[in-house]
């Protein structure tokens, strides 16, 4: 696990960190999903999150899209979809 989570600690010209996040990201996804649900979930929304920052809003989306196709509260996802049109 990355232990640098906080927001506006990285931007998209740090190498080293976009690598890290790479592997760590090959590790734990197969094409679509998560090869196995994460006991603590916030830290692949923290990760998607700082993917923002570093130019990489297709990997965001691909979190957002797992967790919404696997809750535990029906229709979450429209809701938050009408929320953000």
């Amino acid at each position: 696990m990355i232990s640098i989570w906080p927001s506006w600690m990285t931007n998209k010209n740090y190498d080293l960190f976009q690598q890290k996040i790479k592997e760590k990201h090959a590790s734990e996804w197969n094409d679509t999903a998560l090869k196995e649900r994460p006991l603590w979930t916030y830290f692949t929304c923290a990760e998607a999150h700082k993917r923002l920052y570093i130019d990489e809003p297709d990997m965001t989306w691909k979190v957002l899209h797992y967790f919404w196709n696997n809750q535990c509260s029906p229709g979450l996802k429209q809701k938050m979809i009408m929320k953000l049109l």
